[in-house]
């Protein structure tokens, strides 16, 4: 699946210096919920990190 909007919206925010953090996970597709099964397994503890 094509990541450029994430990719331009990564730049924007680095550019205006908005904290943000962008992760891409080979496997696993928009909305994959908690990523069980997939490498984006843990992602919701890396945003709840993150929002911390």
């Amino acid at each position: 699946m094509p990541v450029n909007n994430a990719t331009l919206m990564d730049a924007a925010l680095e550019q205006a210096g908005v904290p943000h953090l962008v992760k891409l996970y080979p496997t696993g597709s928009h909305g994959c919920g908690l990523g069980t099964g997939t490498s984006a397994s843990g992602c919701s503890d890396e945003m709840l990190a993150f929002m911390a």
